[in-house]
């Protein structure tokens, strides 16, 4: 079993996981989604050949031009803490907290009335609903409209919490941090991967592709909770970490792409792996050196009828799959 680890904060983060599934190379003899125990990876020569095809060309196009997808100039700064982050030990995952805006000045309100609480959880001001605030930064803490309040919020409310132009499921910490204001989304993390899921990879595409990035989306998650890059959060929204753009990008392929693939990360030698992707081969190439999934390829593989299972064993090489308890 592993054993504890706390995040920066000193928060225990995980309770462990349960048997690992081997992602191996081809066994002979095997359909293509044939194996459910022990799932063949595809050899990259015939990956090279296929990519010449017509119809991986298209869908490099459409992985290039989807609004959904990272641009390889931006890939560069995604963070890649080296090597692999240990599990850690706690009777539940905690919530997962992402920044989702950074100004002197930002839009807020909620579909429904929207409670504000200071750190000690007392109720302090309501924002009713459907309207619009601004919460701005200044000398004495953070001003919601007329109202002067402390450098350290919690916006609470039964549905939808808007920042700015987007909504988000779950609270919205609000912190004066001297230079700015800072708005962190904090959610369930299976809730998150419903819109990363949408937000990286269209959720038109295939089934199998959809589920492969929920895996590898929640694994780079769950490796940052444990070595997150602030005291404040784990995640940024944009593709220096993953594409996270709330309920806009939530739809019901991706609901069942992390609902089918329920906690399930992948590992290697016990811990859990940072799951670098990108768009192409080509980005993948250029931003992690070839190490990680091609969103665009994992998309021609399940139209060849390869499982998810098959895609994350292609691209993540000795690599386990591990289910969180």
């Amino acid at each position: 079993m592993p054993r504890s680890i706390a995040d920066s904060a000193g928060n225990l983060l995980f309770l462990g996981f349960s048997a690992v599934l081997q992602l191996t190379t081809p066994i002979a003899n095997k359909e293509p989604a044939s194996s459910t125990i022990i799932p063949p990876s595809v050899s990259k020569s015939s990956l090279e050949q296929q990519s010449r095809s017509t119809s991986t060309q298209q869908m490099v196009d459409r992985s290039a031009m989807s609004v959904a997808q990272p641009k390889s100039s931006r890939l560069r700064d995604r963070p890649s803490p080296t090597g692999v982050q240990s599990l850690a030990s706690q009777k539940s995952i905690r919530d997962v907290r992402i920044l989702v805006a950074e100004a002197q000045t930002i839009s807020i309100g909620g579909t429904n009335s929207v409670l504000i609480r200071d750190t000690s959880g007392r109720g302090i001001a309501k924002l009713q609903p459907n309207q619009a605030y601004w919460a701005s930064q200044n000398t004495g803490g953070i001003q919601i409209g007329n109202g002067q309040l402390t450098n350290d919020l919690w916006l609470e409310a039964d549905g939808p919490i808007w920042v700015n132009d987007l909504a988000y499921h779950g609270r919205v910490r609000l912190i004066n941090n001297g230079d700015g204001l800072l708005a962190i989304n904090t959610l369930d993390l299976e809730t998150y991967l419903t819109s990363v899921v949408g937000a990286e990879m269209p959720s038109s595409w295939h089934t199998e592709a959809l589920k492969a990035q929920a895996i590898a989306a929640r694994s780079y998650a769950v490796a940052l909770m444990q070595q997150p890059p602030s005291d404040w959060y784990d995640l940024g929204n944009d593709e220096r970490f993953q594409v996270y753009r709330g309920l806009e990008s939530i739809t019901p392929e991706t609901i069942a792409a992390v609902e089918l693939t329920q906690h399930q990360v992948l590992v290697q030698d016990g811990k859990v792996l940072m799951s670098e992707y990108a768009s192409t081969e080509e980005v993948t190439q250029e931003a992690h050196a070839g190490q990680g999934m091609s969103q665009a390829t994992a998309q021609q593989l399940a139209n060849m009828g390869y499982s998810h299972l098959h895609l994350l064993g292609t691209f993540y090489r000795g690599a386990g799959l591990a289910r969180l308890l």
